[in-house]
């Protein structure tokens, strides 16, 4: 799986899964289960948004257009 997306927050990244899984986009979103670990952990770089290669493109489309990022993120990855 790639990364293409390193969302700020959970919910961020939740919403973004389940925007992709709803189009027929597998995804996983590596972290998820880390923000109990808020105060010992780094609060920022926790999440990753990951997709197959294949699925990457259609993946980013589809995320801008529903505004989730503009493509000039830091958190976005090419």
């Amino acid at each position: 799986m790639q990364v293409i997306w390193r969302p700020g927050s959970l919910i961020e990244g939740q919403l973004a899964r389940q925007l992709l899984e709803a189009h027929g986009i597998a995804c996983h979103l590596a972290g998820e289960h880390l923000a109990g670990g808020i105060g010992e952990l780094p609060v920022y770089g926790l999440y990753a948004l990951m997709v197959d290669p294949a699925r990457a493109d259609d993946a980013w489309r589809l995320l801008a257009e529903q505004g989730m990022f503009d493509g000039s993120e830091a958190e976005f990855e090419a």
